[in-house]
This record gives structure tokens, sequence and C-alpha cells, in this order.
């Protein structure tokens, strides 16, 4: 009986000394991180898009220098477009309406999509946190960017603005971006309430994927600047590496 109890307690002691204390001593492990973010626009496509919607997620790795190398990737939304008129003026009425097969006027939604995709390093100043592993972050990334006018009609009955014909309206945009970030770094004292908040920067350096807009009827070869700034939230899982603690005694 003493020797169960004994190795009961040896059993039951085991985890409280493999978990890592993230209060005093510096962790390096996995991250895994879910976002979202509200980002308005600026530059080139600020003409015609408004703001929009990322959601997405990260793999991570943080060393004990509070160090952390991320890749990960985003998807840009929004229900609107800033300015429909000003691309499909020519083909739309003022209440965004198509004629349709049929010679009644079909209802078009036309909407914002896009995504991103990016390598990025940031480092924690953990003299601002509440413990060694958090505080104020910063980050510098690069990779790629896209984004397109998405155009619904539910009638399916509008040839001029479906299949080939769509691709000279979308705006199809891809090219080169950077990105930056500053906010705090939240690692929970528990591991449970882990986040990061503060405010995000990217810049994409595109072209014009269709290469001709029917609307202008002319070919599309400019380089385009289109700047995206906002707020981001994200929450993460860490899985820390109990073998690699620096301690720091006070």
């Amino acid at each position: 009986m003493r020797k169960l109890i004994f190795c009961t307690l040896a059993l039951l002691s085991i985890p409280s000394f493999a978990q890592v204390n993230v209060r005093d001593s510096l962790a390096q492990g996995w991250l895994f991180n879910i976002s979202t973010s509200y980002m308005l626009k600026g530059g080139d496509f600020a003409e015609y898009l408004g703001p929009n919607f990322t959601i997405g997620g990260d793999i991570q790795y943080k060393f004990k220098s509070n160090l952390i190398l991320s890749f990960g990737g985003r998807y840009h939304f929004a229900d609107q477009v800033k300015d429909a008129q000003a691309i499909f003026g020519d083909i739309i009425t003022s209440r965004n309406e198509v004629l349709g097969l049929n010679g009644e006027y079909a209802p078009v939604t036309f909407r914002e999509r896009g995504w991103n995709t990016s390598l990025d390093l940031s480092y924690i100043y953990n003299g601002l946190g509440h413990n060694v592993n958090s505080g104020a972050m910063v980050s510098v990334g690069a990779g790629f960017n896209a984004h397109w006018i998405d155009v619904r009609n539910q009638l399916d009955n509008t040839p001029q603005i479906q299949d080939e014909y769509l691709r000279g309206y979308d705006r199809y945009t891809q090219g080169f971006m950077t990105r930056q970030f500053i906010g705090y770094f939240h690692a929970g004292n528990r591991r449970t309430i882990n986040f990061t908040v503060g405010l995000e920067f990217m810049q994409g350096f595109n072209s014009n994927n269709r290469g001709y807009n029917y609307n202008t009827r002319a070919f599309d070869t400019d380089s385009k600047l289109d700047l995206y700034y906002g707020v981001r939230f994200s929450w993460f899982l860490p899985i820390y590496d109990e073998n690699a603690q620096k301690f720091f005694y006070y």
C-alpha cells in the first residue's frame, strides 16, 4: 500500500516539474496563433476600396532571447466596395443593378476579397511586461499580397460581368509586400490568457494582374502602392520546451 501511494504521488508530481515557469524564466517553444484585424486603406486602391477585416493565423517559434520567428497568412474581406460606380459605372445603374438576359435589371453586390502571407521577425521588450516573457513587441516582415473585387449576382444572368468579362473589371492586383506591427505581447503566467494587440501597417508594391481595364478602355501597367493600417488582435496557444528555460533569480 505504501509503495502504491508513493508511486501515485510521484506520478501526480510530474506535470508540475514539467511545466515551464513563464513568470520567472525565459521560455522557448512553439506558438500557434489565430488573429483578426480591422484595416483602413491609403494609396492607390483607396480610391475604390474601403476598410476591410482580416482573419488568419501564424505558426511561430519563440526563442529564449525573446525573438519570435513567424510564418502566416490572412484572408481579407469586406461586404462592399467604396465606389462601384467608378469601375462599373458604364454597365450598372445608380442602384447597382445590371441589365440581365431576360431584359430585367438584376441586383448585383460588389465585395472586396484578398489575402496576404508573410515571414516576420518580432522582439519582445520585457522591461514593460508583467513577466519576463511579456512586454512591448515590434515586428517587421515581408511577403506577398493580393486583392480584387468579387462580384455576386444570385440570378446568374449577367454575362457582361461574369467569367472572362469579369476579368476586365475585378482589378485583381498582387505583388510584394512589407509589414510592421507595434503592440503588446501577453504571455499568461498560467499559459491560458495569451494574446497580442496593437497597430499593424502593410505596404503592397503591386501591379494589375489583368493588364486591361474595361471601364477606362486602356491598359493598366502602372505600379501600385497600396497601404493598410489598422488594429490587430491575436490569441496564441504556447507549447514551450521545458528543457530550454533560462531562469531569472531575484
